[in-house]
C-alpha cells in the first residue's frame, strides 16, 4: 500500500461510513470487513499510517478505529479515544497546505466525529441495556 493508496484508502473508509445503513449496531462489522477484504495484512495498513508524515491530521481517526476494535493490535478504548478527540480537535494547516490535504483532513476530521459520536452512543446505549439486564436478573433473584 503506497501512500497515494492510503489516500484514496481515508475517502473510501469515508465513503463506506456514509453509505453503512446497518446503524448503530453492526457498521463497525461491516467497516471491519471492508479493510480486512482490501487488504488481509491489516497489520501493514496500521503501521503505514501511524508512520505516514500526516498521521495525525489524514489518519488519527482510522487508527482509532482499528484500537477501539483490535484491529491487528490490542483493543485500547481509552487510545482509540485519545485519537478520536485528536482528529477533531486538531486544527494545524497541513504540511503542503494544498487544496487536496485539506480535503484530507476534512474527512479525517468528519471520520472522527462520526466514530467518536458513535463511541459515547454505544457506550450510552450498552450501559443501559446491561443496567436494565441487572435489574431483571436482581428482580428475578428476590422472586419478582
Amino acid at each position: 500500500m503506497t501512500i497515494i493508496s492510503l489516500k484514496d484508502f481515508l475517502k473510501d473508509f469515508y465513503q463506506k461510513i456514509i453509505d453503512t445503513n446497518n446503524y448503530p449496531f453492526t457498521f463497525e462489522n461491516i467497516l471491519i470487513e471492508w479493510i480486512k477484504n482490501i487488504d488481509k495484512n491489516t497489520n501493514l495498513i496500521l503501521k503505514l499510517m501511524q508512520n505516514h508524515k500526516e498521521s495525525k491530521l489524514w489518519f488519527s481517526s482510522i487508527i482509532g478505529f482499528f484500537y477501539q476494535y483490535g484491529i491487528d493490535c490490542i483493543i485500547d478504548k481509552n487510545k482509540a479515544l485519545e485519537l478520536y478527540l485528536l482528529a477533531i480537535n486538531n486544527k494545524e494547516n497541513t504540511l503542503e497546505d494544498e487544496f487536496d490535504d485539506n480535503i484530507l483532513q476534512n474527512i479525517n476530521v468528519n471520520i472522527g466525529k462520526y466514530l467518536l459520536s458513535m463511541f459515547y452512543y454505544k457506550d450510552i446505549i450498552l450501559d443501559k441495556i446491561n443496567l436494565n439486564k441487572l435489574e431483571c436478573s436482581e428482580s428475578a433473584r428476590k422472586g419478582e
